[in-house]
Protein backbone atom coordinates (compact mmCIF):
# COMPACT_ATOMS: atom_id res chain seq x y z
CA UNK A 1 0.00 0.00 0.00
CA UNK A 2 2.66 2.71 0.99
CA UNK A 3 4.34 1.98 -2.08
CA UNK A 4 1.52 2.32 -4.47
CA UNK A 5 0.35 5.64 -2.15
CA UNK A 6 4.09 7.11 -2.85
CA UNK A 7 3.84 6.08 -6.46
CA UNK A 8 0.80 8.21 -7.26
CA UNK A 9 1.56 10.64 -4.74
CA UNK A 10 4.71 11.56 -6.77
CA UNK A 11 3.26 11.18 -9.71
CA UNK A 12 0.23 14.23 -8.73
CA UNK A 13 2.66 16.33 -7.51
CA UNK A 14 5.06 16.03 -10.84
CA UNK A 15 3.10 15.31 -14.08
CA UNK A 16 -0.67 15.61 -12.64
CA UNK A 17 -2.84 14.28 -15.48
CA UNK A 18 -4.79 16.53 -17.67
CA UNK A 19 -8.51 18.15 -15.67
CA UNK A 20 -10.28 17.05 -18.68
CA UNK A 21 -13.31 15.38 -17.86
CA UNK A 22 -14.53 12.79 -19.94
CA UNK A 23 -17.69 13.55 -22.17
CA UNK A 24 -18.62 10.09 -21.27
CA UNK A 25 -19.13 10.88 -17.79
CA UNK A 26 -20.77 13.92 -17.94
CA UNK A 27 -23.43 12.54 -20.36
CA UNK A 28 -24.49 9.71 -18.75
CA UNK A 29 -24.75 11.17 -15.76
CA UNK A 30 -27.35 13.51 -16.57
CA UNK A 31 -29.63 10.84 -17.67
CA UNK A 32 -30.00 10.35 -14.21
CA UNK A 33 -31.70 11.84 -10.93
CA UNK A 34 -28.77 12.97 -8.22
CA UNK A 35 -28.73 10.69 -5.98
CA UNK A 36 -25.20 9.00 -4.46
CA UNK A 37 -22.14 8.54 -6.07
CA UNK A 38 -19.19 7.02 -5.81
CA UNK A 39 -15.84 8.33 -7.60
CA UNK A 40 -13.02 5.57 -7.50
CA UNK A 41 -9.90 6.34 -7.58
CA UNK A 42 -10.58 10.07 -7.91
CA UNK A 43 -7.10 11.74 -8.48
CA UNK A 44 -7.54 15.52 -8.32
CA UNK A 45 -11.36 14.94 -8.61
CA UNK A 46 -12.28 15.79 -12.06
CA UNK A 47 -15.31 14.06 -12.35
CA UNK A 48 -16.42 14.43 -8.72
CA UNK A 49 -16.64 18.04 -9.48
CA UNK A 50 -18.63 17.40 -12.92
CA UNK A 51 -20.91 14.84 -10.69
CA UNK A 52 -21.55 17.34 -7.71
CA UNK A 53 -22.29 20.43 -10.06
CA UNK A 54 -24.95 18.11 -11.51
CA UNK A 55 -26.37 17.45 -7.71
CA UNK A 56 -24.87 14.36 -6.42
CA UNK A 57 -23.40 13.48 -3.98
CA UNK A 58 -19.68 12.17 -3.85
CA UNK A 59 -17.73 9.65 -2.23
CA UNK A 60 -14.13 10.59 -3.92
CA UNK A 61 -11.81 7.72 -3.17
CA UNK A 62 -8.21 7.36 -3.83
CA UNK A 63 -4.66 5.97 -2.57
CA UNK A 64 -2.92 9.34 -3.13
CA UNK A 65 -3.58 11.90 0.21
CA UNK A 66 -2.04 14.47 -2.00
CA UNK A 67 -5.14 13.97 -4.87
CA UNK A 68 -7.24 13.41 -1.42
CA UNK A 69 -5.86 16.61 0.33
CA UNK A 70 -5.95 18.85 -3.12
CA UNK A 71 -9.61 18.14 -3.55
CA UNK A 72 -10.46 18.73 0.42
CA UNK A 73 -8.94 21.89 0.15
CA UNK A 74 -11.23 22.63 -2.62
CA UNK A 75 -13.76 22.81 0.01
CA UNK A 76 -16.41 21.50 -2.67
CA UNK A 77 -20.20 21.11 -1.19
CA UNK A 78 -21.05 17.61 -1.96
CA UNK A 79 -17.70 16.15 -2.31
CA UNK A 80 -16.17 14.02 0.59
CA UNK A 81 -13.08 13.16 -0.19
CA UNK A 82 -11.02 10.32 1.80
CA UNK A 83 -7.87 8.34 0.96
CA UNK A 84 -8.05 4.57 0.92
CA UNK A 85 -6.86 1.41 -0.30
CA UNK A 86 -8.58 0.54 -3.13
CA UNK A 87 -7.27 -3.27 -2.22
CA UNK A 88 -8.47 -3.47 0.53
CA UNK A 89 -11.62 -1.75 0.03
CA UNK A 90 -15.45 -2.76 -0.30
CA UNK A 91 -18.62 -1.00 -1.14
CA UNK A 92 -21.15 -1.41 0.59
CA UNK A 93 -24.64 -3.10 -1.02
CA UNK A 94 -27.14 -0.88 -2.37
CA UNK A 95 -25.69 2.27 -1.47
CA UNK A 96 -24.48 4.20 -4.93
CA UNK A 97 -27.12 6.03 -7.91
CA UNK A 98 -23.40 6.23 -9.99
CA UNK A 99 -19.95 4.13 -9.42
CA UNK A 100 -17.62 5.44 -11.64
CA UNK A 101 -14.25 3.35 -12.44
CA UNK A 102 -11.74 6.03 -14.50
CA UNK A 103 -8.24 4.64 -15.22
CA UNK A 104 -8.55 2.24 -12.97
CA UNK A 105 -7.71 -1.96 -12.37
CA UNK A 106 -8.49 -3.92 -9.67
CA UNK A 107 -10.16 -7.33 -10.58
CA UNK A 108 -11.38 -8.22 -6.62
CA UNK A 109 -13.33 -5.28 -7.00
CA UNK A 110 -15.92 -6.08 -9.55
CA UNK A 111 -18.35 -8.06 -7.54
CA UNK A 112 -18.40 -5.04 -5.18
CA UNK A 113 -18.80 -2.26 -7.92
CA UNK A 114 -21.85 -4.79 -9.07
CA UNK A 115 -23.35 -5.12 -5.74
CA UNK A 116 -22.58 -1.36 -4.31
CA UNK A 117 -24.89 -0.03 -6.88
CA UNK A 118 -28.69 0.33 -6.20
CA UNK A 119 -31.28 -1.41 -8.40
CA UNK A 120 -31.45 0.87 -11.17
CA UNK A 121 -27.63 2.74 -10.81
CA UNK A 122 -25.52 3.03 -13.17
CA UNK A 123 -21.74 2.26 -13.31
CA UNK A 124 -19.37 4.06 -15.80
CA UNK A 125 -15.80 1.99 -16.35
CA UNK A 126 -13.00 2.88 -18.62
CA UNK A 127 -9.81 2.14 -18.28
CA UNK A 128 -6.82 0.53 -20.38
CA UNK A 129 -5.89 -2.30 -22.12
CA UNK A 130 -3.31 -4.57 -23.63
CA UNK A 131 -2.44 -3.98 -27.22
CA UNK A 132 0.88 -3.85 -29.28
CA UNK A 133 0.08 0.08 -30.22
CA UNK A 134 0.70 0.92 -26.50
CA UNK A 135 2.91 4.14 -26.10
CA UNK A 136 3.89 4.52 -22.79
CA UNK A 137 0.89 3.41 -20.86
CA UNK A 138 2.21 3.70 -17.64
CA UNK A 139 0.46 0.23 -16.12
CA UNK A 140 1.86 -2.93 -16.41
CA UNK A 141 -0.03 -6.03 -17.61
CA UNK A 142 -1.82 -7.20 -14.39
CA UNK A 143 -3.31 -3.29 -14.65
CA UNK A 144 -4.65 -3.63 -18.32
CA UNK A 145 -7.66 -5.29 -19.50
CA UNK A 146 -7.91 -7.72 -22.45
CA UNK A 147 -10.07 -7.46 -25.21
CA UNK A 148 -13.77 -7.81 -24.13
CA UNK A 149 -12.93 -8.83 -20.29
CA UNK A 150 -15.24 -5.76 -19.29
CA UNK A 151 -17.94 -6.79 -21.76
CA UNK A 152 -17.79 -10.13 -20.34
CA UNK A 153 -17.53 -9.09 -16.64
CA UNK A 154 -20.19 -6.39 -16.80
CA UNK A 155 -23.31 -8.60 -18.91
CA UNK A 156 -24.71 -11.29 -15.80
CA UNK A 157 -24.86 -8.07 -13.79
CA UNK A 158 -25.75 -5.27 -15.64
CA UNK A 159 -27.83 -4.28 -18.97
CA UNK A 160 -25.11 -2.71 -21.30
CA UNK A 161 -25.85 1.08 -22.67
CA UNK A 162 -22.38 1.05 -24.01
CA UNK A 163 -19.40 -0.49 -24.88
CA UNK A 164 -16.41 0.21 -26.97
CA UNK A 165 -12.88 -0.82 -27.12
CA UNK A 166 -10.42 1.75 -28.95
CA UNK A 167 -7.74 3.39 -29.31
CA UNK A 168 -7.12 6.66 -27.27
CA UNK A 169 -4.61 9.17 -27.74
CA UNK A 170 -3.45 11.27 -24.50
CA UNK A 171 -0.37 13.70 -24.48
CA UNK A 172 1.20 12.21 -21.76
CA UNK A 173 1.39 8.44 -22.96
CA UNK A 174 1.10 8.62 -26.17
CA UNK A 175 -2.02 6.11 -27.94
CA UNK A 176 -2.90 3.41 -25.79
CA UNK A 177 -5.96 1.04 -26.16
CA UNK A 178 -8.68 1.38 -23.98
CA UNK A 179 -12.14 -0.16 -22.93
CA UNK A 180 -15.52 2.26 -21.62
CA UNK A 181 -18.65 0.53 -20.51
CA UNK A 182 -21.94 1.81 -19.60
CA UNK A 183 -24.30 -0.58 -17.50
CA UNK A 184 -27.17 -0.06 -15.19
CA UNK A 185 -27.86 -2.49 -12.80
CA UNK A 186 -31.79 -4.03 -13.33
CA UNK A 187 -34.57 -2.52 -11.11
CA UNK A 188 -35.89 -6.32 -10.26
CA UNK A 189 -33.21 -9.15 -9.57
CA UNK A 190 -33.72 -12.43 -11.68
Amino acid sequence: MEQDREKWNQRYRDNPPGQEPLELVESYARQLSPGRALDIACGLGRHSRVLAALGFTVDAVDISDVAIKHLQELELPGIHARCVDLDQHTIAPDSYQLILNINFLHRPLFPSLFQGLQPGGMLIFRTFMDGPENQGTPMTKEHLLQPNELLHQCVPHLRILHYREYISTRQQWGQAWAAELVGRRPEKEG
